[in-house]
């Protein structure tokens, strides 16, 4: 069973300080997360520890994997600052090299982990670097791992020298299996100074570096020119989905035509990104990137307007995503299942009325200026036109808009019901919406007061 983490094992005796001092040197970095990957976080956002034991000796005599637990795990600014102060350059090197990349422009798979990462790296390089002056060519930053983690901490910092890092980084990695970081995030570089061009050049160059992760670097490619160059984009994802197919990597193979559906989208093509949708993946991850790909066929169609084949759409990848037993963490598809269902929802709903609301009856309470007020939440599709139909001695106005904070498959709008006298009987009011020039009225409220008797319940 899992430890308590409301209290340090020491405090309980399950571990004594002698027997942490011993332990201090095995890797912590991530294990809490590794084991327990279920583990909610802490109040103040850490993850896993609540406290750690007590440092034996002070902080300056432990081993660079305490040190970083604790850099991770401390939520205060000023006591990080501490830390940093009493360890050695040494130790202090030797956390860089050890201190976990942070993941930009990539889901996290622990909630603020990038965020994490970013924070303990900088800390460390302020500390070595701008307070201490220890130079960035030092022999103590010399590894490779050390360098990576200075070249990204130079690029967040806008520095251009990062480049001269990343392109030695890659000369020394070569040819081999796995994801290469220094090509990634050098492309990352041009991608945050706007040189697109660059950019795609760089990531274009990802079979020269993995022997495996070609089709992704590609994919990263192609993201860059989808926007400013969709044709060309559309030819880099064509490329990326053959290199996935050739390795069977069913989930690359589902980001590649999600791509060039996008690309067809951009140029008005609806048919012809839906034709994409509906090709074959196969291989790693097939499962997860036909449900992938089914949600996006869904969000086709509901911003289309085909609501009732959004509907359907959204409810075939909901049942492609249970059958998926172990998700892919990491790559943003524990986002995938909520998606699919509020599209289905919101899909069915649209495709009944075009207007819609939780209650559709109203009772008006009195006011301390004689006059009677009530609200209520009214959700329309994005680009809907709403208007208010009212009898005579009753006004509705729109008394707070949320069209910018509510999700793309609604608007909402709280409506503020008002009257200068008790209603005898409940009244109705319209809701129309739809295009501008061909409205519907696909909504009635039922509008009652407290004084004349009426409940929600005795509301037709």
């Amino acid at each position: 069973p899992g430890p308590d983490f409301d209290e340090p094992l020491v405090a309980r005796g399950e571990l004594t300080p002698a027997l942490a001092a011993l332990l201090a040197p095995v890797p912590l970095t991530g294990l809490v997360e590794r084991l327990y990957p279920g583990l909610a976080p802490l109040p103040d956002g850490r993850m896993g520890w609540a406290q750690l034991p007590a440092p034996v000796g002070g902080v300056a005599g432990e081993s660079p994997a305490m040190l970083l637990l604790r850099l991770q795990t401390e939520p205060e600014a000023r006591a990080r600052a501490a830390l940093l102060a009493a360890a050695s350059e040494e130790v202090l090197a030797q956390v860089v090299s050890i201190a976990p990349l942070d993941r930009p422009r990539h889901p996290d798979i622990v909630p603020g982990d990038s965020a994490r990462a970013v924070m303990v790296l900088d800390g460390l390089f302020g500390e070595l670097v701008e307070r201490r002056g220890l130079a960035t060519y030092d022999p103590r930053l010399g590894s490779f791992e050390a360098r990576l983690r200075l070249a990204d901490w130079l690029r967040r910092r806008g520095e251009r020298r990062c480049v001269g890092l990343y392109e030695e980084l890659l000369a020394e990695w070569g040819l081999r299996p796995g994801w290469c970081e220094p090509l990634y995030r050098l492309g990352l570089w041009y991608s945050e100074q706007g040189d697109v061009e660059e950019a795609v050049a760089t990531w274009s160059r990802g079979d020269q570096y993995s022997t495996d992760h070609g089709a992704h670097f590609l994919i990263y490619a192609a993201n860059e020119f989808r926007r400013s160059a969709p044709e060309q984009a559309a030819a880099l994802y064509a490329q990326a989905y053959e290199a996935s197919a050739a390795h069977g990597d069913g989930w690359s193979m589902a980001l590649a035509l999600r791509g060039r559906a996008y690309a067809r989208q951009r140029v008005g093509d609806l048919s012809g990104a839906l034709a994409i949708l509906s090709e074959p993946v196969a291989g790693v991850r097939a499962g997860e990137g036909a449900a992938a790909l089914a949600i996006q066929r869904a969000s086709l169609l509901f911003d289309a307007g085909e609501y009732a084949a959004a509907a359907q759409a959204a409810s075939a990848a909901e049942t492609l995503l249970a059958a998926v037993t172990e998700p892919l963490a990491g790559d943003g598809f524990e986002s995938l299942l909520p998606t699919a269902q509020r599209c289905a929802t919101w899909a069915a709903r649209w495709a009944a009325a075009s207007a819609w609301s939780a209650t559709t009856s109203l009772v008006l309470e009195p006011t301390a200026s004689g006059g009677w007020v009530g609200t209520m939440t009214v959700s329309l599709p994005a680009g809907a036109v709403p208007r208010w139909v009212t009898p005579a001695g009753l006004t509705v106005t729109e008394e707070r808009d949320q069209r910018g904070t509510i999700n793309r498959f609604y608007r909402e709008y709280v409506l503020r019901v008002e009257a200068g006298a008790p209603l005898a009987q409940p009244v109705e009011v319209q809701v129309w919406s739809g295009a501008a020039d061909e409205p519907q009225a696909s909504l009635t409220m039922f509008i009652s007061s407290a004084a004349a008797g009426e409940s929600n319940n005795e509301v037709p």
